[in-house]
């Protein structure tokens, strides 16, 4: 069961790059983050991102040059990390803490509606205006995947 609360439901929509199933978030002992995408079970890919560049299955750039591909004009080059380690974005820019597990950031900065929110696991970032959106959140295993997985750990054993 613990094998499967690792996995988190993944949603990215951007001009350049689109995904929605389950993966898994890690960061390693320099900072350096890992997004492992899968597929109907299966590992289609990797968003890795160090201090200064952003690669996706293997295809690496500068982080700046990424940052304005995925999410356009309204973006700096940590912004992806940022979103995806739930800490603030634009230096807290219209933050309000609604509740202390439930914090939002709403603003509009160069002519853009930008929404971000954290609660409880859940990451949801939305530029309103150009249709961006990023959601991490974190997967609930059904009472069936609970069963097959109890399954599958006592068929190995």
């Amino acid at each position: 069961m613990n094998a499967l609360r690792q996995f988190r439901l993944i949603y990215i929509n951007t001009p350049v790059f689109r995904f929605y199933d389950y993966g898994t978030i890690k960061t390693d002992k320099d900072h350096n983050i890992e997004v492992t995408l899968y597929k109907l079970s299966q590992r289609v890919g990797d968003i890795y991102m160090t201090k200064r560049s952003i690669c996706f299955s293997q295809k690496c750039s500068a982080k700046w040059i990424a940052a304005r591909d995925l999410f356009g004009k309204v973006s700096y080059g940590d912004l992806f990390d940022d979103i995806v380690l739930g800490r603030d974005i634009f230096k807290g820019l219209g933050k309000r803490h609604l509740t202390p597990e439930y914090v939002i950031q709403r603003f509009q900065k160069s002519g853009e509606i930008i929404l971000y929110e954290r609660k409880n696991g859940l990451i949801s970032f939305q530029n309103l205006t150009q249709k961006i959106a990023i959601r991490i959140e974190p997967y609930e295993p059904s009472l069936q995947d609970l069963e097959d997985n109890e399954n599958a750990d006592s068929e190995l054993q």
